[in-house]
This record gives structure tokens, sequence and C-alpha cells, in this order.
């Protein structure tokens, strides 16, 4: 801290002042640190907790354990039972159907119902209208 001015009290009083404000601001900030260490210390004791307890593995993986697994792929037979049931929603359609249409109708992801009109118009299964998000989708 700079030496005090001789003679000139509001100086010196604000020097006082911007000095119990570093002090106060110090004890603060060591404060806070603490509180934040601690809010971490629980945070991960609770992902630990409610992993243990609905038996699903967390983002955070502990020391030396692998972390979550990847979703496999489907299988040939759920993709096969997925387009039959796509083919069928969409013969008795004759306005045709959009993709978000036949996700929800039948509980698939809007991917999942992609993947499958696309390989059903390569096999000349399904035929669309429009492009896009305005494309209309026909069993043939």
């Amino acid at each position: 801290m700079p030496p005090k001015a001789q003679g000139n009290k509001p100086i010196t009083a604000l020097m006082d002042v911007a000095s119990r404000l570093a002090d106060d601001f110090e004890s603060q900030r060591q404060a806070l640190t603490a509180l934040h260490k601690k809010i971490g210390e629980i945070l991960s004791g609770a992902h630990k907790t409610a992993a243990a307890s609905n038996g699903k593995s967390t983002h955070v993986a502990a020391a030396g354990k692998p972390g979550p697994k990847k979703r496999g792929r489907r299988s040939a037979a759920n993709i096969d039972a997925a387009k039959e049931k796509i083919q069928a929603t969409l013969k008795g359609k004759k306005s045709g159907l959009s993709r978000g249409e036949i996700a929800s109708s039948l509980g698939f992801k809007p991917e999942l119902v992609s993947q499958i009109l696309k390989s059903l118009a390569a096999e000349k299964l399904a035929t669309s209208k429009g492009e896009r998000r305005n494309a209309r989708w026909f069993g043939v």
C-alpha cells in the first residue's frame, strides 16, 4: 500500500476504507471458494447416489471404471418390423403423411422414420411428393 499522505485527512480516510474493503473482499472470496467446493462435493455425491439407486450409469465415470455404454445398432429384424408398420400406415392414407405424422402415430423417432422412408423409396414401396419439410409420403 502506498505511504499515507501527511496532513491530507480525506485521502487517508479513503485509503483506510479501501484497505478494509480489500480485506472484506478477500474473506468473502475465500468463503465463496469453500462454498463452491462443498456444493461440488454434494453434487458429486448426489450423482453417485442417484446412479446407485436407479441402476443407470451417469456421465461421470469413477476413476478406473468405464463410462456409460453406447447404444448398439438396431437389428435387421427391428428395422424390418418398423418398415412393415410404416408401410401399413401409409397404405391407408390417400392424402399421404408427413414424416412427423408417421413418427408420432407409431411412436418412432423421426430420424428412424426418415431412414426407413428412404429405404422404402429405394425399394419402390413408397413415394413422396414435395420436398423436405413439405414432403408427403404415400404407400405403393
